[in-house]
């Protein structure tokens, strides 16, 4: 299968743009090329030890490297309590799940990390590098968005717009109707039927199409105090969505637009209310005035809401025929209730499906209405191509990825169930197979006294984690034309076409080389805003996301055991890499666990030694000479030890190999260019986040002059100014892949076969910037090397490695092309050159695949300043 590739926001000097960058803490190992599978006749009996097979243990230190925290698991009693109404009123620090304590098995002062958070931690680990599928995408949530108001740029402006109409002129407004399982809607009377305030009904040719609409639009400020009972204005701080039911008087303004056509204005009649009051005011007409949300989403008190108007809906049309909602839409709704539509006036399971209930929807002349919601300009379903039903991001996840049928080293190794679409039978191993590795609960280490972050008795309320959600597509899905808004795909594009998810989520360490002092690390995470602590001391019941915790300090230091039966050399091999990343010898990598990874909470650094049994040996004597009971296990293998690591894994390194079949020679799986981003990602001390009060940009400048993406999170109000804000997200800027953080380790390679001739993800957007193409067979490369015609003014002004031009004269300033020759790449994307003139001096604009090799030959755009090279840039391998 070949997948779209991803390209990294270049400008056109080959460096990352920084108007078209994004920033995140997390970034994306990208999806296999291929799944490496394992046949199913492999599965051997586990009813006894095997003699061709390896069992043993490896005993295993954790020492932590960032603050860690595992939350412990509430009693049933203090959950229970936790779901009541009376828990909300309670103090914050004393609510139940607010509960700090890290986990614990006997005693809260003696941490234990669970064996199933460190089973989860090296499963994942050993999916990605074993190239395993990604079968756990779930299909939720269901994706919706709103395009209002959007950028014209933005690429989802014109599919909301194809929907709702320019205005939500395709908007209709009803009410809710339920028969049975069945929701209807009976559509509002048109305002066209409405009494007029003048006398007679509504009914003139020069406003018809505004009077076909049956709901109309009324100003916060037209709305006089007290003629609406209970009505809270938009700007109150107890503001949320309401419903009153009231009786209107509606008349006619005259509106001027300018016709184009025409080259000059034009006017017509528009519907106003003239008055509104409660239902028992006596105004001629009756209806709801619906008040949606007044858009302060951020929770800052100082804002006002940029929403100011209402909308009124006239009663229902019982002449009209009711129309049936889409029961697939209906699910749909119900599977992407955001929290907001969730609390009241809404329902916690339904929303705002409640009998009676004011709706608006779109009447595409089907038999079904299959877009609804609470507001004229409401959320919309990402649809997929020629399908009726919101997207998921499972569905962005390409069919080999995710095939039931096959087997990858995590199932063959941590066991597996499969479900009736694997085409298994109960009973048959490929249907079910039990795991054949056993990790212990991590116990804290004897003879440590000073572990938490904070005092024992104290604990830390973090910054709010808002993380944008998989709806952010600039960051989750494959991005082919970074630098366009208009062609960014999202959820609504083909897909495995034109995009996919963008692989496997992982979160940068975010160290420091002298390390960072305990205090930098609570300023990091805890929440720094006076206000908002003030509020949830004061108004504890308001505030859902804050939490409170007791995080361990770095230096800590756990151990467990990872048991394994039955394993061959390959398998072991592959537990030993997952244990012990293999990369560069001068660099660190760290696991990360527990919560709090945005802020660069959780990495650990194992260290592990390996014990194999022998089973025969095990059971010849019961005690050892020390009196001890006799194991049979071999003398401990310590993997810290580069030279024995490297032996246990070169089973396993070679079977991926030989499976992908790379496009150019590897000899470690760090040479292929996947594992190496991937290696990237689980650096120590990896890329500490500027905040903005720091001067953090989206783009930063390091001490040593290299750029790179920040990893803080964007901010939907940025302040830029006293009382100015900006929108970070608001152009979708792109995340670029891991490799924009520097040079990556090995060859590069990519798996040979269907997509050999993939573009890198790092690609430059020039035209001209191509990867050179696989080496052909000798049959083919002999032949061409026959003589072609050919122009002989181009031979001799052309040069070439073998016919290169005249040296540049002194004084010369320009720039010229000509050969260069690799002599070895740089950090921060940049390779070393040496000119024709045998300088050398620093080019960009590489393309991230093939990487660059020394001694390599490729053309470049050479800057000379007086006669001297200064600078280049990459134009191509030809």
């Amino acid at each position: 299968m070949k997948l779209p590739p991803h390209k990294n926001p270049f400008d056109d000097k080959g460096n990352l743009d920084p108007n078209r960058t994004a920033s995140a803490p997390y970034n994306f190992v990208p999806l296999p090329e291929k799944v490496v599978s394992i046949e199913q006749e492999e599965l051997q009996d586990q009813d006894r030890f095997h003699s061709d097979r390896k069992t043993g243990y490896f005993e295993v230190e954790l020492t932590v490297k960032a603050p860690l925290y595992v939350r412990c698991a509430l009693p049933l009693a203090d959950f229970l309590r936790s779901e009541s109404e009376e828990e909300k009123k309670r103090p914050f620090r004393e609510r139940a799940k607010n509960t700090p304590d890290f986990f614990y098995t006997h005693d809260p002062k003696q941490p234990v990390i669970p064996g199933s958070s460190l089973r989860g931690m090296l499963r994942n680990l050993l999916e990605v590098v074993s190239y395993g599928k990604i079968a756990d995408v779930m299909a939720s949530p269901k994706i919706f968005f709103r395009a209002v108001p959007a950028e014209a740029e933005d690429p989802l402006k014109q599919p909301y717009v194809n929907v709702i109409g320019n205005m939500a002129k395709n908007v209709r407004a009803g009410y809710l109707i339920k028969h049975g399982d069945q929701w209807k809607i009976q559509p509002a009377l048109a305002l066209k039927s409405l009494q007029l305030k003048s006398g007679p009904k509504r009914n003139d040719r020069k406003d018809k199409g505004v009077s076909d609409k049956n709901y109309l639009r009324i100003k916060e400020k037209d709305i006089p105090d007290g003629k609406v009972s209970n009505l809270k204005r938009l700007n109150d701080r107890e503001y949320r969505p309401q419903y009153h039911e009231i009786s209107f008087e509606l008349g006619q303004e005259t509106k001027w637009v300018f016709n184009k056509k025409l080259g000059k204005k034009i006017s017509f009649q528009e519907a106003k209310a003239t008055a509104i009051g409660d239902l028992d005011a006596g105004l001629p007409n009756k209806g709801y005035l619906v008040c949606t949300g007044n858009m302060l989403e951020t929770g800052d008190e100082t804002q006002e809401s940029p929403r100011k108007t209402f909308v009124i809906v006239p009663e229902a049309d019982t002449s009209a025929h009711a129309k049936k909602i889409n029961s697939q839409a209906v699910q749909d709704y119900l599977d992407a209730l955001t929290d907001f539509q969730k609390e009241d006036p809404f329902d916690k399971q339904m929303g705002m499906l409640k009998e009676g209930r004011p709706v608006f929807y779109v009447d595409d002349a089907g038999e079904e209405i299959f877009y609804f919601g609470h507001c004229p300009n409401f959320r919309i379903p990402a649809v997929l191509d020629k399908e009726r039903r919101a997207a998921t991001p499972n569905d962005f996840v390409p069919d080999y990825c995710k095939d039931t049928k096959t087997l990858d080293f995590a199932e063959f190794i941590f066991g597996h169930t499969k479900g009736p679409n694997s085409g298994a039978k109960p009973g048959d191993k490929a249907y079910a197979y039990a795991s054949r590795v056993f990790i212990t609960d991590a116990k804290l280490v004897e003879g440590q006294s000073d572990i938490w972050l904070n005092k024992e008795t104290e604990t830390i309320v973090p910054r709010i984690l808002a993380s944008p959600k998989p709806t952010a597509f600039q960051h989750y899905l494959v991005q082919q034309n970074p630098n366009n808004s208009r062609q960014l795909y999202h959820y609504g594009s083909k897909t495995p076409q034109l995009t996919a998810i963008r692989g496997f989520k992982y979160y940068w360490r975010q160290g420091k080389k002298d390390g960072l002092s305990e205090h930098e690390w609570k300023q990091s995470i805890a929440e720094n805003d006076a206000e908002a602590l003030k509020k949830l001391q004061e108004k504890p019941k308001d505030d859902t996301q804050h939490t409170q915790f007791r995080p361990l300090k770095p230096g800590t230091r756990f151990s467990f055991r990872v048991y394994f039966e039955n394993l061959s050399e390959l398998e072991l091999g592959a537990l030993c890499w997952v244990l012990h990343p293999f990369g560069d010898e001068q660099q660190e990598y760290c696991h990360s666990l527990g919560m709090g990874k945005p802020f660069g909470m959780g990495a650990s650094k194992l260290e592990a030694k390996l014990y194999v049994c022998d089973r025969s040996k095990r059971y010849s004597q019961l005690f050892d000479p020390s009196g001890d009971w006799h194991t049979g296990c071999d003398m401990a293998v310590s993997l810290t030890s580069r030279e024995t690591l490297k032996n246990l894994i070169q089973p396993f390194e070679k079977h991926l190999i030989d499976a992908l079949k790379p496009d150019r020679p590897c000899q470690h799986l760090y040479d292929l260019r996947r594992i190496s981003m991937l290696l990237k990602m689980l650096e120590w001390p990896g890329y500490r986040a500027v905040m903005p009060d720091a001067g953090g940009k989206l783009m930063l400048t390091t001490a040593s002059g290299e750029t790179r993406p920040n990893t803080r999170y964007m901010m939907i109000r940025l302040p830029v100014g006293e009382n100015q804000y900006e929108n970070e997200y608001k152009s979708r800027p792109v995340l670029p892949d891991p490799s924009a953080f520097g040079g990556l380790l090995g060859a590069q390679a990519a798996p040979s076969g269907d997509n050999k001739d993939k573009p890198d993800s790092t690609a430059s957007p020039s035209p001209k910037s191509a990867a050179p193409k696989p080496p052909q067979s000798k049959k083919k490369s002999q032949q061409s090397k026959k003589p072609k015609a050919s122009n002989p003014q181009s031979k001799q002004t052309q040069s070439s490695p073998s016919n290169p031009p005249a040296t540049a004269p002194a004084g010369f300033s320009a720039s010229k092309k000509e050969w260069a020759t690799i002599v070895k790449p740089m950090s921060g994307g940049k390779v070393q050159i040496k000119t024709e003139q045998g300088e050398e001096i620093p080019c960009t604009g590489f393309p991230g695949y093939p990487a660059p090799q020394a001694g390599q030959k490729f053309r470049a755009n050479v800057t000379y300043e007086k006669g001297k090279a200064v600078k280049a840039v990459f134009k191509g391998w030809k």
